[in-house]
């Protein structure tokens, strides 16, 4: 009865052990997950302001398109008005050179010709100047989008990394804290069997021994005993034998009547046991 009580405390601490480590596993899932979600939610939420930021970069770009259309077509409308300003002045001119001498009408239209040379260098040097302008703002601009571009993927380069380091500096951690979890179990395990095998086994067998009447008090041996994970006795070995054969015998032989041995519920526990092999001293003055 007793060892089924055992039993069933064993039992029951194995289902808290494995019900404690079903929670942790559990808080440890959604931990994950709230911080992948976490994750997710800044980096969509990185994109967006990104996007928003290349859509006012264009809407402005757009912006600066339209003003310089409607200003050229506002300059287009100017001269076009100017132009046939000066065609009536041309017109009134040519009427009013009718009635001049033909000198007078020749050095006009030559001084009119030439006037109209100069002005159209001069919109050409305007023109060509303007070109030169904006062609060096866009390079400006190319250029600084080419170094905010390097330096946002450096930093993100250098985000990554560190992100990176990190994880496995904490996976490494989290992998000692399991491997010293483990080594901790297991020698608590052990350290149970071993205690078992004292307090337990070693008194069942002596129990079963009924040691020669009239024996040398002195006489005293060493088994080394071979179970399997059910108690079952394999094997007996005398490691340091009592000199008396008959004492010996009937040390080995009260070894096999025990068998099966009482064993730890604990599957682990009776399985380290059955590897690490019994040591017992069997002695007439300690029985």
């Amino acid at each position: 009865q007793k060892a089924a009580e055992e039993a069933k405390r064993e039992a029951e601490k194995r289902r808290q052990v494995r019900a404690e480590e079903r929670r942790q596993a559990a808080e440890e899932a959604k931990r994950q997950a709230q911080e992948r979600r976490k994750l997710e939610e800044r980096r969509k939420a990185a994109e967006e302001a990104k996007r928003q930021a290349e859509d006012a970069r264009k809407a402005k770009e757009a912006q600066k398109v339209e003003e310089r259309r409607k200003a050229a077509a506002e300059a287009k409308q100017r001269k076009a008005e100017e132009a046939r300003r000066q065609a009536e002045a041309k017109r009134k001119a040519a009427d009013e050179a009718k009635r001049k001498a033909e000198a007078e009408a020749v050095a006009e239209a030559k001084r009119k010709a030439e006037e109209a040379k100069r002005k159209a260098a001069e919109e050409k040097r305007k023109a060509e100047a303007e070109a030169a302008a904006e062609a060096q703002r866009k390079a400006v601009e190319e250029a600084k989008r080419k170094a905010e571009a390097e330096a946002e993927a450096k930093r993100k380069a250098e985000a990554e990394a560190k992100r990176k380091a990190e994880a496995e500096a904490e996976a490494k951690r989290k992998a000692e804290e399991a491997r010293k979890a483990e080594e901790a179990r297991r020698l608590a395990q052990e350290l149970a069997a071993a205690d078992f095998a004292k307090r337990r086994i070693e008194p069942y067998i002596k129990r079963q021994w009924n040691p020669l009447l009239g024996g040398d008090p002195r006489l005293s041996c060493e088994v080394v005993i071979s179970v399997n994970n059910n108690g079952a006795v394999t094997k007996v070995r005398i490691v340091k034998s009592s000199g008396d054969a008959q004492f010996d015998d009937s040390v080995k032989a009260a070894i096999f009547s025990a068998s099966p041995l009482p064993m730890p519920a604990n599957d682990y526990q009776a399985t380290y046991i059955a590897k690490q092999s019994l040591k017992i001293k069997f002695s007439l003055d300690s029985n």
